[in-house]
C-alpha cells in the first residue's frame, strides 16, 4: 500500500484473462489504467481503449474466482468510470478488470490491472482528553502500525506521507452535516482542538487514500451546569442548608439530550472577603439538584467549584472543563442561648438578674437596651467573659412593663467577623 514516493499516475501492465462463456472474437479493451480521482475523493478513476464498444467493470479478490461488477458504460459513454474505494476489503488484494461488449451482448476476454492492496489506517486508540485552560481541548491516542504492504509499489499506492491521525468534530444541524477535521501526519499521538461552542461531539480518525477509522471510544465536550445558593445569615455554629444543580450537560444544537445524571465531586471554599485568597472548606460528590449541610462560623464568602471532570460510560468519555460559581456571602450572627431576667414581674426597687450566654464564647461588652415603642435606648452594659455575663438591677418604672434586649457588638472569631447581634425582646413588669 505505502511506498516512499510515487509521482505522478501509473499505468499497469496490459495482463488479460478469458471469462466464462466469452466469444473468443470479441475484442478486448486496451491501455488500462488506475488513478486516483483529481476531483472525488476516495474513487479510483479507471481508463481503458476500445473501439467504440460498451463496457463492464469488475473487481476480483487474489482468494477467489469470483468478479463483481462495478460499472458499466454504453457504446456511447466514456471509456473511464470511477469506483468508490468502498467496494474493496481492507484485508484483501484485488484488481481491476474491463471487458467490452458487442451489440449481441457478446463479451471479450477481460484485460484486468495489476494487483492492488486496499489497506485502511489501523484505528486510533484514545487514550485521554483534557480540556485546557483557553477552553480548548487536547486528545491523546496510540496508533498501531499499519499491517505490511502486500503489492509494493502498485498502481495506487501513494506517498506515507499522505496518511493523516487527528480529531474531528461531528456537528450536526438541522438541515445538514458539517464535520471539522483536526487532522496531523501518522505517527502523531496528540493534537488541541481550538476552542468551539460547547457541547460537541469529537473523535480521532486515521485517514489514508483508501478511507478512514475510528477510534471505539469518543467524546462529548460538555458543559457542567453549576448553580450555588447560601442563606444570606445564619446564626453561630447552626447548619446551614447550601443548595444548587450540578451535572454535566450535552444538550444543544449539536446534542439533542441533557445529562445530570452522573456523580460529579464538587469543592466548597471560602473566603473572609475579596481580598484574601480561597481556602478548602469540604469536598462533596453530587448528582442533580444537591443540598449541603455546612455550620456558620463567621461571616465569610462561599463559592462551589468542579475541577476539569470526566466521566466513562461504555465507551464514550463525558468531559468538561473546570468551573466555579461567583462568591456568595452568607453573614454569621451571635447564637444566644439565654438572654433574659430571672423575673418576669417585680417591684419598684426589687432586684432582678439578668443572665447572658452567648456563642462563639468572646469576651466583649454587650448592652442592655429597652424599647420605648420606637427606638432602643441604652440601659446598663454587662460584661461578657468566655461568652458569659449577669447583671444585677433595679426595678424602675411603677406600673410599667417594658420590653428589654441584649445587643452584642460586632466581633470576630478566628479572623471572621460576626455581625452585631440583638437578642429576643423579653419583658419585665413593674408594679
Amino acid at each position: 500500500m505505502r511506498k516512499t514516493l510515487l509521482a505522478g499516475t501509473a499505468a499497469v501492465m496490459l495482463v488479460t484473462s478469458q471469462l466464462p462463456a466469452q466469444a473468443a472474437a470479441q475484442a478486448a479493451p486496451t491501455d488500462l489504467q488506475l488513478s486516483w480521482s483529481e476531483t472525488a475523493h476516495g474513487q479510483i478513476q479507471v481508463r481503458w481503449n476500445d473501439n467504440g464498444e460498451a463496457n463492464r467493470v469488475y473487481r476480483q479478490y487474489d482468494d477467489s474466482d469470483d468478479l463483481m461488477l462495478l460499472a458499466r458504460s454504453g457504446a456511447a459513454g466514456t471509456n473511464e468510470k470511477l469506483v468508490l474505494t468502498d467496494f474493496f476489503d481492507a484485508k484483501r488484494t484485488s484488481r481491476i478488470l474491463v471487458t467490452t461488449v458487442d451489440a449481441a451482448g457478446v463479451e471479450s476476454p477481460a484485460i484486468n490491472s495489476a494487483w492492488f492492496d486496499s489497506l485502511r489506517p489501523t484505528a486510533p486508540v484514545l487514550t485521554n482528553a483534557d480540556p485546557l485552560p483557553d477552553q480548548s481541548l487536547r486528545l491523546r491516542w496510540t496508533q498501531a502500525a499499519t499491517p505490511a504492504d502486500t503489492t509494493p509499489g502498485d498502481p495506487l499506492d501513494r506517498p506515507s506521507s499522505e496518511s493523516t491521525v487527528g480529531p474531528v468534530i461531528w456537528w450536526t444541524e438541522a438541515d445538514a452535516a458539517k464535520t471539522e477535521f483536526f487532522l496531523k501526519p501518522a505517527g502523531t499521538t496528540s493534537a488541541a482542538v481550538p476552542p468551539r461552542p460547547r457541547p460537541y461531539p469529537i473523535s480521532v480518525i486515521g485517514s489514508n487514500e483508501w478511507g478512514t477509522t475510528r477510534a471505539s471510544t469518543s467524546v462529548t465536550f460538555a458543559t457542567m451546569a453549576l448553580t450555588f445558593a447560601v442563606p444570606a445569615t445564619n446564626e453561630f455554629g447552626r447548619g446551614m442548608w447550601m443548595t444548587g444543580v450540578v451535572g454535566a450537560q450535552d444538550c444543544g444544537p449539536t446534542l439533542p439530550t441533557c445529562r445530570k445524571n452522573y456523580p460529579v465531586s464538587m469543592t466548597l471554599q471560602t473566603r473572609a472577603d475579596a481580598t484574601k485568597p480561597w481556602s478548602y472548606f469540604g469536598r462533596y460528590v453530587e448528582d442533580g439538584q444537591y443540598q449541603t449541610l455546612a455550620n456558620a462560623l463567621g461571616s465569610q464568602q462561599y463559592r462551589m467549584t468542579v475541577p476539569s471532570w470526566k466521566y466513562l460510560d461504555d465507551s464514550h468519555w463525558t468531559v468538561t472543563a473546570p468551573v466555579s460559581t461567583s462568591a456568595r456571602y452568607s453573614a454569621t450572627k451571635t447564637r444566644f442561648f439565654t438572654a433574659w431576667f430571672n423575673k418576669r414581674s417585680a417591684t419598684v426597687g426589687q432586684v432582678v438578674k439578668l443572665a447572658v450566654w452567648i456563642k462563639p464564647e468572646a469576651t466583649v461588652r454587650a448592652d442592655l437596651q429597652w424599647w420605648d415603642g420606637k427606638v432602643w435606648h441604652h440601659g446598663a452594659y454587662v460584661q461578657l467573659v468566655k461568652g458569659k455575663g449577669a447583671l444585677n438591677i433595679k426595678a424602675s418604672g411603677r406600673g410599667t412593663t417594658r420590653s428589654w434586649r441584649v445587643l452584642v457588638p460586632k466581633m470576630s472569631y478566628y479572623g471572621k467577623p460576626i455581625e452585631a447581634t440583638g437578642s429576643r425582646a423579653f419583658k419585665l413588669a413593674v408594679s
